[in-house]
């Protein structure tokens, strides 16, 4: 208490990343080297639900083999799986699973924790209309409290998608997904498109497995057929765990460095360089590293609707800023935190 926090620190691996590069390499034709994986509860729900449906030893060495899951139709029994408290790895797994062709045989998607009380009706909705077959009952009853525990018997993936006000990113990355595994198609969004980086995350990502997804105006096409790369992946450190460490040597007057997150990276939450010097203090990021140092001294309006996660740490510089300049600030663009895990909003307040 009461020094500065300075100096070079590492942070963990993004899971937003390492979960899709993971579901990608699943999917994909070949073996897929993977460097690099964080050990966090929401990689190891989406490793444990995969490893379900490959085997085991899926992945141990960091090579991971593609090509999907084995039918199990013929022994006529319902796998069950296990999604965590990951929402990620609930909206890709329910889309995956559901559209993945009917070979695939019968699944019960489990989740734990807080999961069990959030509900994702943009994407069941849009699954029951591409013809998937989804139950409890009460998930189609319409407006659910809840989308899971699911039973899900898969149906052929349609090249033609709706997906109608979404409230997650990560329901649209879902059906990217299950497009890209079909080997292409188009999804329509209509409605507002929420955390639009984690989109262009997902985008990316299929991109280094050989597919491309163009959008305009909320038509997404998808083309390509998922194919492991021929370099390995090396997923880079988290940009929401690193806003938290640059936020912390500025509001302690010191200075921190976090190397081999740069310039390059599509993580949407990188921008927290640009926002702390809204606040008045030094940040720069370069092909390198990312770096932040100066007292948040000033106030500062900024719309969080691509980035929200930032909002926790974002509070934390602007109440520093109002206590040396006496200027208030406004977070904006955070109608997406109270559905989280937790009331984010509520718990911040």
């Amino acid at each position: 208490p009461g020094q500065s926090v300075e100096g070079t620190m590492g942070v963990p691996g993004s899971k937003s990343l390492a979960q899709r590069h993971l579901l990608a390499a699943f999917l994909a034709q070949g073996r897929t080297q993977v460097e690099c994986v964080p050990e966090c509860g929401d990689v190891e729900a989406l490793l444990g639900a995969l490893r379900c449906l490959a085997g085991d030893e899926w992945g141990q060495d960091g090579v991971y083999e593609g090509g999907g899951w084995a039918s199990s139709e013929a022994h006529g029994e319902r796998t069950t799986l296990s999604a965590g408290e990951s929402g990620t790895a609930a909206r890709l797994l329910t889309a995956c699973l559901a559209l993945g062709g009917p070979s695939r045989g019968p699944v019960h998607l489990a989740v734990e924790g807080s999961l069990a009380l959030r509900c994702s009706r943009a994407l069941i909705e849009s699954l029951v209309g591409a013809g998937a077959m989804l139950g409890p009952p009460s998930v189609l009853q319409g407006a659910p409290d809840s989308s899971w525990p699911l039973d899900i018997d898969p149906v052929a993936c349609p090249g033609q998608l709706t997906l109608r006000d979404p409230a997650s990113s990560q329901e649209i990355s879902a059906l990217l997904f299950a497009l890209a595994a079909r080997g292409g198609g188009r999804l329509t969004v209509r409605g507002s498109m929420p955390s639009e980086p984690y989109i262009r995350m997902t985008e990316s990502v299929l991109a280094d497995f050989g597919v491309q997804v163009d959008e305009v105006d909320g038509l997404f096409s998808v083309t390509g057929r998922l194919r492991a790369p021929a370099h390995a992946l090396v997923v880079e450190p988290d940009a929401s765990a690193a806003a938290v460490v640059l936020a912390a040597g500025c509001v302690s007057g010191g200075a921190v460095r976090i190397p081999g997150l740069t310039s390059s990276s599509t993580q949407g939450d990188l921008r927290i360089i640009e926002y702390l010097r809204t606040f008045g203090c030094h940040g720069k990021v370069d092909s390198e590293e990312a770096m932040a140092s100066g007292i948040p001294c000033r106030g500062g309006t900024i719309n969080l609707s691509g980035e929200p996660d930032l909002a926790p740490v974002l509070a934390v510089v602007a109440a520093m800023a109002c206590l040396h300049s006496g200027e208030p600030s406004r977070l904006e663009g955070l109608g997406t935190l109270e559905g989280k895990e937790s009331p984010r909003l509520s718990g911040l307040a």
